[in-house]
């Protein structure tokens, strides 16, 4: 089997590294070792005869270094010039040395790589494969919402998990709230998906590297029909729950995770992500614009406030540290572009809309006098949980069922799934067809190629689901209850992502797990 293949090939290389006259040859299979340790793993019962003659190489190595009093004359820093037999000599230490460190460096490699996955998905990068040999590890950069970023080293072997709870833990999310985010990969071209916590962060940027090389070789009307496409790693949450569910998880006393998650809320109402009525975009958008720049100041009270900004204590969470202007309103001078949703982006064209649109969201502001960036940041997420898709995830499908509705056409929808409620969505209006609450999930599953839901509710006319008779869950022992009041019905679309759509059901309804039923 491959396991098999797998410990050969180590042997092989391991042959190699016995007896081999020439110090060049065996550092250069010092390095092949790495670098297919970083590829996969050997089996457990070859592990220990590996680990046992890297420590007797250790230990021949260690005895074949030169004594302290004999350093003097062996190492090249001794400023005497030398004959061609000591720098020979000289290099030979080197080269033992550096056969030492590659014995250390490959043990430490053993160790880690049986913990991981036993194989990878995509070879190493170059760069991968000279970190790899230095023993050193990669620089990812991870963004936020709001553009910040912040370097991270990874291994050959760190997955997404542990960039995840690197970045988290560094940024002061609790442990509670970790689970709500996640790492995404996110490319130029807008689209985004959350990577599986089990997948290997190299093995992400050498999926992108190596598709990045295959465009550039490919022919120049390819390139034309597929541009070069290149990705950012984005820390952001996945999980939205309902702060109202007894058991689920909420961030409102997790000032970091507060934090990410407003990050998060602006840079969605700004690209027009969540329908929103006008009234409620300004109202936002007032509510940004004291979080940005705390108190308005206006021309009476300019003079007076401006003196107790300067003894205003700035610290975050206090109540009182709102006064951050300090001078001329930052506001007046801001586009409305950074603060209102794409969708009212018509009104900053013409002169007399936009100043009445920065009137309405002035408006707003004022009212919000003595807030401070924190409560601020939390009325901003309270106010936008009400909008019925907030931190939905869209996934384009296919109705499949039996039954389809005659308004669906060939069955186009829009899955988006939120902390609340599965709701179906019309891909051309947006408009919110159908509505099914969290709940209500009964089980679900996938296939290739599709996500089969079954939801216990009443039926909505007009709905795309089929129907399937209830013979385990029924509500004949509750009191006051009908047989025909609630039945189970089956949706079924046909979609690029049906394990995602099925895990994120799977992690949305974690609270209820006991009442749950979820098939795979």
């Amino acid at each position: 089997g491959a396991e098999q293949l797998r410990d050969e090939l180590f042997c092989q290389i391991l042959r190699q590294l016995r007896h081999n006259p020439s110090i060049s040859s065996e550092e250069k299979g010092w390095h092949l070792f790495l670098i297919c340790l970083a590829c996969f793993s050997p089996s457990l019962y070859l592990t220990p005869y590996l680990i046992s003659h890297f420590i007797a190489v250790l230990n021949k190595k260690k005895d074949d270094l030169p004594k302290k009093d004999e350093e003097k004359d062996v190492t090249p820093y001794g400023g005497a010039t030398r004959t061609g037999a000591e720098a020979l000599q000289v290099e030979l230490y080197r080269k033992k040395e550096e056969i030492r460190r590659l014995a250390e460096l490959t043990i430490r490699t053993l160790l880690k790589s049986i913990k991981a996955s036993p194989t990878r998905s995509h070879v190493p990068t170059p760069g991968e494969i000279s970190s790899i040999k230095s023993g050193k590890d990669l620089d990812v950069k991870v963004y936020f919402s709001d553009g910040e970023s912040i370097t991270v080293k990874v291994s050959s072997w760190t997955t997404v998990g542990d960039l995840t709870s690197e970045v988290g833990s560094r940024f002061g999310v609790s442990k509670g709230n970790m689970r709500i985010f996640t790492v995404y990969e996110v490319s130029t071209t807008g689209e985004e998906h959350a990577l599986p916590s089990e997948d290997r962060v190299a093995d992400v940027i050498s999926f992108h590297y190596f598709d990045s090389v295959k465009s550039q070789q490919a022919t120049e009307d390819e390139v034309e029909a597929k541009p070069t496409n290149s990705f950012s790693f984005v820390f952001k949450a996945r999980l939205f729950f309902d702060c109202t569910a007894a058991g689920a998880l909420c961030a409102d006393d997790d000032e970091a995770a507060t934090k990410l998650l407003y990050a998060q809320a602006v840079h969605d109402v700004i690209s027009g992500k969540y329908p929103l009525l006008r009234a409620e975009a300004t109202v936002l958008a007032g509510i940004q614009a004291q979080e940005l720049f705390g108190n308005y100041l206006t021309d009476k009270s300019h003079n007076a406030m401006k003196s107790d900004a300067v003894k205003a204590d700035t610290t975050e969470g206090s109540s009182g540290a709102v006064t951050r202007s300090g001078g001329a309103n930052l506001f007046d001078s801001t586009s409305l572009a950074k603060f209102v949703c794409r969708e009212y982006a018509g009104d900053y064209g013409d002169d007399v809309r936009r100043q009445k649109l920065r009137e309405e969201v002035l408006r707003s502001y004022l009212k919000l006098h003595g807030l401070s960036p924190l409560e601020a940041r939390r009325s901003y997420l309270t106010l936008l949980r009400g909008c019925k898709l907030y931190g939905a995830a869209f996934y384009k499908a296919e109705n499949v069922s039996a039954l389809k509705d005659r308004d669906f056409g060939a069955g186009k929808v829009i899955i988006a799934i939120t902390g609340m409620a599965l709701v179906i969505v019309d891909p051309v209006t947006r408009k919110c067809l159908l509505e099914y609450r969290m709940s209500h999930m009964r089980s679900w599953g996938y296939s290739a190629s599709n996500v089969v839901i079954e939801i216990k509710t009443k039926r909505i006319d007009g709905a795309i689901e089929d129907t399937v008779d209830d013979e385990s869950d029924s509500d004949a022992d509750e009191p006051n209850s009908r047989a025909d009041v609630k039945k189970i019905f089956r949706l079924m679309f046909t979609t690029p992502a049906p394990k995602i759509i099925a895990d994120l059901l799977r992690d949305y309804n974690c609270p209820q797990e006991d009442k749950l039923k979820s098939r795979k």
